[in-house]
């Protein structure tokens, strides 16, 4: 996808950080912003600030035609406030690389990675295992979580370069602070991604933007 193409190099969009192919994934792939229109001369010259984007909304028949639906991807403040996860959990959330180094660990384990439900059917992680998996700090450069129904992963503190996430129907997936260069999410449900900031209808953004966070929904 080319972002100049819907007016994402606008000042407007970059100011929300936006301006990468982090946003390209938000289920808006290229056929579903040409269904979209998004492609056309009308929306090119457009910043998604735009009346004409913010009377859209990701709620809209127009989103919700892409066979993914929108409500809420909350990204504020200045660090991860997390993505906890519910539900039927992933079949494996593989973290490698000696703990200290590449994924730093406090020893009170402050934050978490909370998992309820069915649990996922293997948790990998090399080096002396938390209680929970909590993780703050420098962050691994991936982050791999497989599975269905999420609704959050809190992680703090500078973000990994990668999180690929993939599943169908993610509830609700906050994030805050400087944000990873790359978060791949893959899913077909969404039922929230709020982005505060510049307000659009339905994707308000605060705080440093990630490079990357791509989210692809059918």
């Amino acid at each position: 996808m080319h972002s100049n193409h819907w007016g994402l190099n606008s000042h407007a969009f970059q100011s929300l950080g936006l301006n990468s192919p982090a946003f390209k994934s938000l289920g808006l792939n290229p056929p579903a912003f040409q269904s979209l229109g998004l492609n056309s001369p009308a929306f090119q010259s457009l910043g998604l600030n735009s009346p004409a984007f913010l009377s859209l909304g990701l709620n809209s028949h127009a989103f919700q035609a892409l066979g993914t639906q929108f409500s809420c991807i909350p990204i504020t403040g200045t660090q991860f406030s997390g993505i906890p996860i519910t539900g039927t959990q992933p079949t494996s959330i593989s973290i490698t690389g000696t703990q200290p180094t590449s994924i730093p660990i406090t020893e009170t384990q402050p934050t978490s990675i909370p998992i309820t439900g069915t649990q996922p059917s293997s948790i990998s992680i090399t080096g002396t295992q938390p209680t929970s998996i909590s993780i703050t700090g420098t962050q691994p450069t991936s982050i791999s979580i497989t599975g269905t129904q999420f609704s959050g992963i809190p992680i703090t503190g500078t973000q990994p370069t990668s999180i690929p996430i993939t599943g169908t129907k993610f509830s609700c997936i906050p994030i805050t602070g400087t944000q990873p260069t790359s978060i791949p999410i893959t899913g077909t449900k969404f039922s929230c991604i709020p982005i505060t900031g510049t307000k659009l209808s339905c994707i308000p953004i605060t705080g440093t933007q990630p490079t990357s966070i791509p989210i692809t929904g059918t």
